[in-house]
């Protein structure tokens, strides 16, 4: 896995136009970075973060899932979805915010379903990252409202509704 070549696929899909944020991200998370690669070269990417959800007597880790990325050449050939494929082979639950309708549904079509979001804590779950990913979001403000949208994948884990992860770092 080429860190350069993530960051410019990075630069390609996301907005950053300091990279701030990209250079917070890359320097806590680069190592949860999963990439789909021909001969060398990154065609798409995504970030498996690392949380915790807990709440009513139980407690699992997932993934939120983040970042997803492919190039624009070698969009709509499965590349995503294969990363995404290979996460769900692992067994821990996996969830994101998908950043507009089009996102949403292509994600359900990929076996993702609606989780409403919690406004507060205690109001159903909440997701709290852990390692690298906790680092990062210490140093990000929290969001004051939920996500618009969340998507969950669970397998056999039910669905932890309603979610609360109010980090939406975008």
């Amino acid at each position: 896995m080429n860190e350069l070549q993530c960051r410019a696929l990075y630069r390609e899909a996301f907005s950053d136009p300091d990279n701030t944020f990209e250079n917070k991200l890359f320097a806590h998370c680069f190592c949860y970075c999963r990439t789909r690669e021909i001969q060398g070269e990154t065609l798409s990417m995504l970030f498996a973060l690392p949380c915790t959800v807990s709440g009513k007597s139980q407690m699992y880790e997932a993934y939120y899932v983040y970042a997803v990325a492919t190039k624009r050449e070698h969009r709509r050939k499965g590349h995503a979805a294969a990363l995404l494929a290979d996460l769900k082979r692992e067994g821990r639950p996996l969830f994101l915010i998908p950043a507009d309708e089009p996102l949403r549904r292509y994600y359900q079509k990929l076996g993702f379903v609606d989780c409403p979001p919690a406004a507060d804590p205690s109001t159903g779950f909440t997701a709290t990252p852990t390692d690298g990913f906790a680092r990062l979001v210490q140093s990000e403000p929290l969001e004051s409202a939920p996500p618009r949208s969340i998507l969950f994948y669970g397998g056999q884990t039910p669905l932890p509704a309603p979610l609360y992860f109010p980090y939406g770092m975008e």
